[in-house]
């Protein structure tokens, strides 16, 4: 008796343990994880010492949401194959959504790589691990790691991308190595939003209607005394809020790992002592002169201070990163990944905002100073556009390991490798060393072809004069050919 694909009960041969894993695989790449649980199951009940068969119960757990159940089986799987990177690389991606075990993720992904240094995946893992704690260098350093290995590989190109634009976390107040739920921190983080907008908002409102009946209506003093009630009306408004905050032994570290949050709460506790004083002062008979700036400066920061707030974020946000690099390194996976459009748009815009908060600080300086000098705002695109064009070549040509970083630095240099006429045929530095070449090109022949081959053989090497395996090309200072003793890697003597 076997299942068909809805799982259902069926007059099918029975299957080994290998085809019911290939069986879940299938499934679990076409959006059915509970269908591919149950042949995962199956396959694990054949050959209970199948690993596959239980990363794969692990992944079917994962993609279900249910994480708790989803770490046995990637534990067991690394106890039946405990040198498998594959089954180490299945427990850090489980153990990284668990609290408190988030040095264990980074501890078997590390594990890996020391299994498998030939594979880009566990590279791959250890950026994401940095990337979701926020640490953007440490998982640049990565990604760039995992591409030296595989150019192709869509993933570390597209995280690399967000590294390089200092992407935000989906809970930027959370480190992932706290041993507390983020669900925990998430409500603490929602109140202190919460009373922050409440307290400026009130604030403003109040500051507005105060001036506005004092200098109208002639109201000064009943006004003051409504401001005095707004203050204490704040009181319980804070009480509840705290009380929904039920972690706060890692309220400061939410502060200091989310800084907008931070501004936020301690531009909301400076208006409350703003507007304490400009109360303060209003009720003071004969103000002198000179506090009249002092009185009307502490209006400002209790209605203004929201405005210039978000104005702040917004241009930081905007010169935040680097999208020219990030647009040139995401471009060649933007025709087959989707993640990859969407960040090159964020690219884009990020380097629209700059271009036009450049723009607008030069017109404005401009026309405040010297009005004839605003065409120098027409320069500002250029910058951007060649920025743009450098990096795009710049990443193109880290792809290949060895090759030089500068376009058209090997044409003006005597390259030995170019002077000898071998191109290679594989991608990559290792494949062009194993042709007995020193450098190469993709797209072009094997060793001995192309516009600068000379069929001329080494003179010192009887291999060579008999019909070696590569031309010597004039001047060079290194024979090409792979059996040569004086071959690559080795002086003219």
């Amino acid at each position: 008796m076997g299942t068909d694909e809805s799982g259902k009960t069926g007059n099918l041969p029975d299957r080994s343990s290998r085809e019911w894993c290939e069986e879940a695989l299938t499934r679990l790449n076409a959006g059915r994880p509970e269908s591919a649980l149950d042949a995962a199951r199956r396959a694990a009940d054949l050959d209970p010492g199948s690993e596959w068969a239980h990363r794969l119960i692990s992944l079917a757990h994962e993609r279900l949401g249910r994480e708790a159940e989803a770490v046995p089986a990637a534990e067991r799987a690394v106890e039946l194959a405990r040198g498998s990177w594959q089954a180490r690389l299945r427990l850090a991606a489980v153990l990284r959504r668990v609290p408190g075990r988030w040095a264990e993720a980074v501890e078997q992904a590390g594990l890996a790589r020391k299994f498998a240094p030939e594979e880009p995946a566990p590279e791959v893992m250890l950026g994401d691990l940095a990337l979701l704690r926020g640490e953007h260098a440490r998982a640049e350093r990565s990604y760039r790691a995992a591409l030296a290995i595989d150019p192709a590989d869509p993933q570390a190109r597209v995280n690399l991308g967000l590294a390089l634009l200092r992407w935000d976390r989906p809970r930027p107040h959370h480190d992932p190595a706290w041993p507390v739920d983020p669900r925990e921190t998430g409500r603490a983080r929602r109140a202190l939003e919460v009373w922050s907008r409440q307290v400026r908002l009130l604030l403003a409102v109040a500051t507005l209607g105060i001036a506005a009946c004092a200098l109208l209506l002639d109201r000064g003093a009943e006004a003051r005394l409504a401001g005095c009630a707004v203050l204490l009306l704040l009181v319980p408004l804070t009480v509840r809020q705290a009380r929904r905050v039920g972690v706060w032994p890692y309220a400061r570290a939410m502060l200091g790992r989310d800084p907008w949050l931070g501004v936020s709460v301690v531009s909301a506790a400076l208006s409350v002592a703003a507007f304490a004083a400009w109360l303060l002062l209003g009720a003071v008979r004969v103000l002198p002169p000179s506090f009249d700036p002092v009185w009307a400066g502490l209006a400002g920061i209790v209605v203004l201070g929201w405005p210039a707030l978000a104005a702040v974020r917004a241009l930081a946000e905007s010169w935040r990163g680097r999208p020219l690099r990030a647009l040139a390194v995401t471009e060649p996976a933007r025709e087959g990944e989707r993640t990859a459009r969407r960040n090159a748009g964020v690219a884009l815009w990020i380097v629209l905002g700059r271009t036009w908060s450049v723009l607008v600080t030069l017109v404005a300086g401009a026309l405040v100073v010297e009005p004839r000098a605003a065409v120098a705002a027409v320069a500002v695109p250029y910058p951007m556009v060649r920025g743009y064009l450098r990096a795009r070549r710049r990443a193109h040509h880290r792809g290949i390991r060895g090759w030089p970083r500068r376009p058209g630095w090997w044409w003006r240099r005597p390259w030995p490798a170019r002077r000898a006429g071998c191109w290679g045929r594989l991608d990559g530095w290792r494949g062009l060393q194993r042709d007995g070449c020193r450098g190469g090109r993709r797209g072009r022949g094997g060793p001995g072809s192309g516009r600068w081959a000379r069929r001329r053989w080494c003179s010192r090497c009887e291999g060579c004069r008999r019909g070696g395996v590569a031309g010597l090309g004039r001047g060079a200072r290194r024979c090409s050919c792979a059996t040569c003793p004086w071959g690559p890697g080795r002086r003219w003597r």
